[in-house]
Protein backbone atom coordinates (compact mmCIF):
# COMPACT_ATOMS: atom_id res chain seq x y z
CA UNK A 1 0.00 0.00 0.00
CA UNK A 2 1.48 3.29 -1.08
CA UNK A 3 1.46 6.34 1.17
CA UNK A 4 -0.05 9.26 -0.77
CA UNK A 5 2.34 12.11 -1.41
CA UNK A 6 1.30 15.53 -0.19
CA UNK A 7 1.50 18.14 -2.87
CA UNK A 8 2.62 21.55 -1.69
CA UNK A 9 1.99 24.48 -3.94
CA UNK A 10 3.59 27.89 -3.67
CA UNK A 11 0.24 29.32 -2.61
CA UNK A 12 -0.25 26.84 0.22
CA UNK A 13 3.33 27.41 1.40
CA UNK A 14 2.77 31.19 1.44
CA UNK A 15 -0.45 30.76 3.38
CA UNK A 16 1.34 28.56 5.92
CA UNK A 17 4.10 31.16 6.34
CA UNK A 18 1.56 33.95 6.79
CA UNK A 19 -0.38 31.89 9.33
CA UNK A 20 2.79 31.06 11.26
CA UNK A 21 3.94 34.68 11.28
CA UNK A 22 0.50 35.83 12.47
CA UNK A 23 0.62 33.24 15.26
CA UNK A 24 4.07 34.48 16.24
CA UNK A 25 2.84 38.08 16.32
CA UNK A 26 -0.09 37.06 18.53
CA UNK A 27 2.27 35.19 20.86
CA UNK A 28 4.60 38.20 21.11
CA UNK A 29 1.64 40.47 21.84
CA UNK A 30 0.37 38.06 24.49
CA UNK A 31 3.76 37.94 26.20
CA UNK A 32 4.29 41.69 25.88
CA UNK A 33 1.02 42.57 27.62
CA UNK A 34 0.45 39.60 29.94
CA UNK A 35 4.09 39.00 30.88
CA UNK A 36 4.38 42.00 33.24
CA UNK A 37 1.27 41.17 35.34
CA UNK A 38 2.37 37.54 35.63
CA UNK A 39 5.90 38.56 36.66
CA UNK A 40 4.52 41.09 39.16
CA UNK A 41 2.18 38.45 40.62
CA UNK A 42 5.22 36.19 41.04
CA UNK A 43 7.06 39.01 42.83
CA UNK A 44 4.11 39.37 45.22
CA UNK A 45 4.04 35.59 45.67
CA UNK A 46 7.77 35.59 46.47
CA UNK A 47 7.39 38.34 49.08
CA UNK A 48 4.46 36.44 50.59
CA UNK A 49 6.63 33.35 50.89
CA UNK A 50 9.12 35.12 53.13
CA UNK A 51 8.66 35.38 56.88
CA UNK A 52 7.82 38.91 57.89
CA UNK A 53 9.83 40.98 60.31
CA UNK A 54 9.40 44.36 61.91
CA UNK A 55 10.27 47.44 59.97
CA UNK A 56 10.14 49.66 63.02
CA UNK A 57 10.02 49.28 66.77
CA UNK A 58 6.99 51.57 66.80
CA UNK A 59 3.90 49.47 66.05
CA UNK A 60 1.94 52.06 64.06
CA UNK A 61 4.93 52.83 61.82
CA UNK A 62 5.36 49.14 61.08
CA UNK A 63 1.63 48.82 60.36
CA UNK A 64 1.51 51.87 58.07
CA UNK A 65 4.56 50.76 56.08
CA UNK A 66 3.30 47.22 55.52
CA UNK A 67 -0.20 48.34 54.55
CA UNK A 68 1.26 50.96 52.21
CA UNK A 69 3.13 48.12 50.49
CA UNK A 70 -0.12 46.13 50.17
CA UNK A 71 -1.92 49.09 48.59
CA UNK A 72 0.92 50.00 46.22
CA UNK A 73 1.83 46.45 45.13
CA UNK A 74 -1.75 45.44 44.41
CA UNK A 75 -2.58 48.82 42.86
CA UNK A 76 0.31 48.32 40.45
CA UNK A 77 -0.92 44.78 39.73
CA UNK A 78 -4.35 46.21 38.86
CA UNK A 79 -2.75 48.71 36.46
CA UNK A 80 -0.75 45.95 34.75
CA UNK A 81 -3.82 43.74 34.39
CA UNK A 82 -5.81 46.70 33.05
CA UNK A 83 -3.03 47.41 30.53
CA UNK A 84 -3.14 43.81 29.32
CA UNK A 85 -6.92 43.82 29.02
CA UNK A 86 -7.31 47.21 27.33
CA UNK A 87 -4.74 46.26 24.69
CA UNK A 88 -6.51 43.01 23.88
CA UNK A 89 -9.69 44.44 22.36
CA UNK A 90 -11.66 45.04 25.55
CA UNK A 91 -13.39 48.34 26.30
CA UNK A 92 -12.18 50.56 29.13
CA UNK A 93 -14.98 49.97 31.64
CA UNK A 94 -14.90 46.19 31.23
CA UNK A 95 -11.09 46.23 31.50
CA UNK A 96 -11.24 48.21 34.74
CA UNK A 97 -13.89 45.90 36.23
CA UNK A 98 -11.99 42.73 35.36
CA UNK A 99 -8.68 44.19 36.53
CA UNK A 100 -10.28 44.97 39.89
CA UNK A 101 -11.86 41.53 40.19
CA UNK A 102 -8.64 39.75 39.20
CA UNK A 103 -6.60 41.80 41.68
CA UNK A 104 -9.02 41.14 44.55
CA UNK A 105 -9.09 37.42 43.76
CA UNK A 106 -5.30 37.36 43.66
CA UNK A 107 -5.22 39.21 46.99
CA UNK A 108 -7.48 36.55 48.49
CA UNK A 109 -5.31 33.77 47.03
CA UNK A 110 -2.21 35.52 48.36
CA UNK A 111 -3.66 35.46 51.87
CA UNK A 112 -4.58 31.80 51.41
CA UNK A 113 -0.98 31.15 50.35
CA UNK A 114 0.25 32.93 53.48
CA UNK A 115 -1.73 30.51 55.64
CA UNK A 116 0.73 27.80 54.52
CA UNK A 117 3.83 29.93 55.07
CA UNK A 118 5.71 29.69 58.35
CA UNK A 119 5.78 32.99 60.20
CA UNK A 120 2.85 34.43 58.24
CA UNK A 121 -0.83 34.56 58.96
CA UNK A 122 -3.70 35.41 56.63
CA UNK A 123 -5.96 38.32 57.52
CA UNK A 124 -9.09 39.73 55.93
CA UNK A 125 -7.65 43.17 56.67
CA UNK A 126 -4.87 42.56 54.15
CA UNK A 127 -7.41 41.61 51.47
CA UNK A 128 -9.19 44.89 52.23
CA UNK A 129 -5.94 46.81 51.72
CA UNK A 130 -5.26 44.86 48.50
CA UNK A 131 -8.76 45.79 47.30
CA UNK A 132 -8.14 49.40 48.29
CA UNK A 133 -4.99 49.42 46.14
CA UNK A 134 -6.93 48.09 43.15
CA UNK A 135 -9.74 50.61 43.65
CA UNK A 136 -7.31 53.53 43.91
CA UNK A 137 -5.60 52.43 40.69
CA UNK A 138 -8.96 52.10 38.91
CA UNK A 139 -10.06 55.51 40.19
CA UNK A 140 -6.85 57.11 38.91
CA UNK A 141 -7.24 55.50 35.49
CA UNK A 142 -10.94 56.33 35.14
CA UNK A 143 -11.04 59.86 36.57
CA UNK A 144 -7.51 61.25 36.65
CA UNK A 145 -6.04 59.91 33.41
CA UNK A 146 -8.42 61.85 31.11
CA UNK A 147 -7.64 65.13 32.91
CA UNK A 148 -3.85 64.86 32.68
CA UNK A 149 -1.95 67.53 30.74
CA UNK A 150 -0.85 66.52 27.23
CA UNK A 151 2.83 65.81 28.10
CA UNK A 152 1.79 63.42 30.89
CA UNK A 153 -0.80 61.74 28.65
CA UNK A 154 1.94 61.17 26.09
CA UNK A 155 4.17 59.63 28.78
CA UNK A 156 1.36 57.32 29.98
CA UNK A 157 0.52 56.35 26.40
CA UNK A 158 4.11 55.19 25.88
CA UNK A 159 3.33 52.44 28.42
CA UNK A 160 0.20 51.51 26.39
CA UNK A 161 -2.14 52.62 29.16
CA UNK A 162 -5.22 54.08 27.47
Amino acid sequence: MDIPAIAYTKTSMRKAKVYNSMALIRLKKLLFFWGPPVVWALVIFWFSSRPTGSVSEVHWQDFVFKKFLHVSFFGFLAVLIYRALINNYTDKLRSLKWATVATVVYGFLDELHQSFTAGRQPTVRDVVFDTLGALIAVYLIWFLLPTLPKPLKYWVARFQIK
